[in-house]
């Protein structure tokens, strides 16, 4: 398995697994998933951000990471990497592929001169997502509550 930078050729994958993300996630309740929204948010990470895939053996896409580069909001000499959607097709969870993907986020966010990743632990994620950032030492930072309207 490999981890490299999405393409564009990438994008009808990056949709599929972007649309079972986010219907995993709980967002649903807010609204509906936009093929359309997706493919941009994918461009923009491409362009400005990070946003990684995963291969399997095979060459089948199987796993994508998109993160949100912006200024530190209290020191904006500082770029913090958000994580907008992670996600690795349950058939191919369990393995070292989680981890290789962290190293490959860390690298590629070394490579921006980024100086802190914010990874998510949504409440809808595997409990084995925040083991693992543990694990590679990310401490966690805060908590969000939502109201909708």
């Amino acid at each position: 398995m490999i981890v490299r930078p999405a393409t564009r050729a990438d994008i009808p994958r990056i949709i599929e697994m972007g649309r079972r993300f986010y219907a995993a996630s709980g967002y649903e309740t807010i609204a509906a998933a936009s093929n359309p929204s997706i493919a941009g948010l994918a461009i923009i990470t491409m362009d400005q951000g990070v946003m990684l895939v995963a291969e399997s053996d095979d060459g089948d896409v199987i796993g994508m990471a998109c993160l949100f580069l912006e200024p530190f909001v209290f020191n904006p000499s500082v770029t913090v990497a958000s994580e907008l959607a992670w996600w690795i097709e349950p058939e191919h969870r369990g393995g070292l592929l989680a981890r290789k993907m962290m190293l490959a986020i860390e690298e590629a966010c070394r490579a921006r001169e980024v100086g802190v990743i914010r990874m998510a632990a949504l409440e809808t994620s595997p409990p084995q997502a925040a083991a693992l950032y543990e694990r590679m030492g990310y401490a966690r930072s805060d908590s969000h509550y939502m109201r909708i309207l």
